[in-house]
């Protein structure tokens, strides 16, 4: 969950600053804005690839987690999420190239790039999250841990009591 906001977050900062700039949520007229928004398209494309997981990123501690744990009891169900994964990147650079790519409208010529450290720093910061926790995920894994434990030891209290009363009621 953690690294779903990350990406998010970060994929709703730069939605919003396209839309301060343009005042259009029109992509198809949007686009060539890489050149205007050097920065924002670079950090967008950095959100694309940890919201899709790739290797370097939270993201894909988090997806490879799920997709090696699931694997042996729903293996179903985990193709299905990896084809997710594959729409889920075809439409963000998709939309990647509507915004930033192709020719820029002359309408949007005025729109302007994050010059000052103010407006790039929550872009650094959360692309910082991404990475570093991407390539160092021991000591973030642990907390998880830590917490996840507990509630699963709980639950395994909890499910042999479950069955043990309702073995008798279903033949």
């Amino acid at each position: 969950m953690f690294a779903h906001a990350l990406a998010t977050g970060m994929l709703f900062a730069m939605a919003g600053w396209v839309y301060d700039q343009t005042h259009s949520r029109d992509i198809p007229s949007l686009g060539g804005l890489v050149e205007k928004m050097p920065f924002i398209a670079g950090a967008f494309m950095v959100a694309c690839m940890a919201s899709i997981g790739m290797p370097g990123t939270i993201n894909f501690i988090a997806e490879i987690m799920i997709i090696v744990g699931s694997w042996e009891k729903y293996p179903f169900q985990v193709v299905v999420a990896m084809l997710g994964i594959v729409l889920t990147m075809a439409y963000l650079f998709k939309m990647m190239r509507g915004l930033f790519y192709g020719k820029l409208d002359p309408e949007y010529a005025h729109a302007g790039d994050a010059k000052h450290w103010v407006d790039r720093m929550p872009l650094i910061l959360l692309i910082a999250c991404s990475i570093i926790l991407g390539i160092f995920p021991g000591h973030f894994y642990d907390v998880v841990r830590s917490t996840v434990e507990p509630m699963i030891d709980r639950i395994n209290q909890v499910a042999p009591l479950v069955t043990q009363n309702t073995q008798g009621l279903f033949p």
